[in-house]
């Protein structure tokens, strides 16, 4: 059986701005930590070669990742142990620094309770970029992946992740950052598409206007779960495609999404 990668929870930003990108990380971290009742966190700086070979390939140069610390010093012993709390601020830190480059994701790697020494116990924490960025936590493994109970919930009920997915392949959240999440995969995944500042105060524009749609529905901002049934799945987007076109006008809705690098009708194949 292959690996079954799972990204369990991810986080809207409103930019990338540094400061930014390590107040929504360490925000994302600690709930996350929290959720899944985590005793210690194992870190390791460095990025993986993949994400290297990824770098220098955009860059077209060797790329050193960024540099040495407390833990590129123990990286041969393994990997450092944090409480939770220290941990979801020092991996912010680190993501803080990563590089920005146009169309690559950055990330760093740690372990909850044991060493991030397989794929089975290996999470990598993402900032993708595009217009929507995002912050995503993820793992190789994620068969192996068992959460305790109601960790979806405490993810969304303690305001860290914005979009929770279930082994399940359900979804849950807010019906507004489902919708926006799935058109995100579709349209810009990972770091496709733009990361001008044009281009994220759109995605921001419209994360406002799908919020404000939710909120004049009584219930629609509530935690929502989506069930994994494509069916139910292109029945929910296209509803909300209706709703959206609706409330804006296709001319004002056209607009905000030609910022953002793409166009109604795009956007709403991206529901098919």
């Amino acid at each position: 059986m292959g690996l079954f990668s799972l990204n369990p929870a991810c986080r809207f930003v409103g930019g990338l701005a540094p400061d930014l990108i390590e107040s929504q990380a360490q925000i994302l971290l600690a709930g996350f930590f929290e959720a899944m009742q985590v005793r210690e966190v194992h870190l390791i700086r460095r990025a993986s070669q993949v994400l290297v070979d990824l770098i220098e390939k955009e860059i077209g140069m060797p790329f050193d990742a960024p540099a040495t610390g407390a833990a590129d010093q123990a990286s041969n012993a393994g990997a450092l142990a944090f409480g939770p709390r220290e941990a979801a601020r020092s991996c912010a830190s680190l993501l803080r620094e990563f590089p920005q480059i146009p169309s690559v994701s950055g990330g760093i790697s740690f372990g909850m309770d044991h060493a991030p020494d397989s794929p089975r116990n290996s999470w990598q924490l993402y900032l993708h970029r595009g217009p929507l960025p995002l912050l995503s936590l993820e793992i190789s493994d994620g068969v192996r992946f068992k959460p305790p109970g109601r960790w979806e919930q405490v993810l969304i009920e303690n305001g860290a992740a914005h979009v929770v997915s279930t082994k399940k392949r359900e979804y849950f959240g807010t019906e507004d950052s489902i919708y926006l999440f799935k058109k995100r995969q579709k349209i810009s995944p990972h770091s496709k598409g733009r990361s001008t500042d044009d281009a994220i105060e759109g995605g921001l524009r419209l994360r406002e206007l799908c919020r404000s749609l939710c909120e004049s529905r009584p219930g629609a901002t509530k935690p929502y779960r989506l069930s994994s049934w494509q069916r139910t799945q292109k029945r929910f987007m296209k509803s909300f495609d209706e709703s959206l076109v609706r409330k804006l006008g296709a001319e004002e809705l056209n607009k905000i999404l030609g910022a953002m690098g793409t166009n109604l009708r795009e956007w709403l194949s991206a529901s098919d």
